[in-house]
């Protein structure tokens, strides 16, 4: 596992974090103008900030779920749509990590969508997952605060809510973080919680939060989703929150 570190402004007094996942870029269902939206707002914004986690094409093959027949567009055609998207906002994309989707392509053919869009923006890409520290603003202490970051696509095939959360909450067994950013399921959702830390060095206990945010899609109700029965899917995903006077994380839907 690669660790990836990014310094921003010390004058931000917080940043806005969101993990992008799910847009399916060449599926019918893609809601083109919502994305629009979506990256008009972080352009507007000057300390919002993004990571990509997968699934940003749909890359349908003739043994795949998805119906290649269908496809708007072909596989080549989204890797180029997608560098062309993200351009815009190249300087606020953290890093970039594959979907499930953009694996079936790559297990074909080798050929990796999202390095080479990672290559295009100029960020860091964890294919299999992004641990990523940030750091920003100034603290007490006149030093910027520190974030741990870890992104990855997400694997769950669960359709009872619960086994979708306890899918992003097993990634702290794995590695330890302050925010965990998960998409896959097409299900928007956070999970927050707090344990204690014996702090040897002040003496003291101290309570340390994290946060665990799961992204929704950006795809229109129809599809593979209506043929086996899912409920439509909430667009869109987390807005996380990242204090840069003092540690602290809070996030909403």
């Amino acid at each position: 596992m690669q660790f990836f570190r990014r310094d921003l402004s010390q004058e931000f007094e917080h940043i806005y974090l969101l993990g992008i996942s799910d847009l399916h870029v060449g599926a019918p269902e893609y809601d083109e103008r919502y994305v629009q939206q979506v990256l008009d707002w972080v352009k507007e914004t000057p300390n919002a900030y993004i990571i990509l986690n997968g699934d940003l094409a749909n890359c349908a093959l003739k043994e795949s779920k998805s119906d290649v027949y269908e496809e708007i567009i072909t596989p080549d055609e989204q890797r180029r749509y997608l560098r062309k998207l993200f351009q815009p906002v190249k300087e606020r994309v953290l890093g970039v990590c594959e979907g499930n989707h953009e694996h079936r392509i790559r297990k074909a053919t080798s050929i990796d969508i999202c390095l080479d869009l990672a290559e295009e923006l100029g960020c860091p890409y964890g294919r299999e997952g992004l641990l990523l520290q940030i750091r920003f603003g100034r603290g007490p202490n006149g030093k910027p605060i520190s974030y741990i970051i870890y992104a990855t696509h997400g694997w769950s095939a669960a359709r009872p809510a619960g086994g979708r959360v306890n899918m992003a909450i097993s990634l702290a067994s794995v590695v330890l973080a302050d925010v965990y950013i998960t998409g896959h399921t097409h299900s928007k959702f956070l999970y927050e919680r707090t344990y204690l830390v014996a702090d040897e060095q002040n003496k003291r206990v101290r309570t340390i939060k994290q946060v665990f945010a799961n992204s929704g899609c950006m795809l229109d109700y129809g599809g593979y989703a209506q043929a086996k029965g899912y409920p439509p899917a909430v667009k869109g995903m987390p807005r996380i929150y990242l204090d840069g006077r003092r540690k602290d994380v809070h996030a909403s839907l």
